[in-house]
């Protein structure tokens, strides 16, 4: 997240608001930033995955959502992930073969 000092500092996104496309973090020391602006965050790189990034994964069959949690480098080169499902629930030990990622489309409304 970007602060007022021109620095940055790690966060994680707790909420989004589609509304106002704006989002709540944590940053590292606990406190709360609300309606923080897509502009003032950036991803953190996790293999070849952002962290918190929208990601499909395939379970029982289907294809479901996932957010992309946490990562491990296993020797430089191959990564596992854990993902958590957009019911609160985690996979883990996840290779990016398992993971696709989602696009976002703009509809045009009529």
């Amino acid at each position: 997240m970007y602060r007022a000092d021109g620095t940055w500092t790690k966060a994680t996104i707790e909420a989004y608001d589609d509304l106002g496309d704006t989002y709540d973090v944590v940053l590292a020391d606990g406190r709360i930033k609300y309606m923080c602006e897509s502009d003032c965050l950036r991803h953190i790189k996790v293999g070849g995955f952002n962290k918190h990034q929208a990601v499909k994964m395939l379970e029982r069959q289907a294809w479901v959502w996932a957010l992309v949690d946490e990562y491990f480098e296993e020797d430089g080169y191959t990564y596992s992930y854990s993902v958590a499902l957009m019911d609160g629930q985690k996979r883990y030990f996840l290779q990016e073969g398992d993971l696709r990622l989602v696009q976002r489309r703009l509809l045009a409304g009529g």
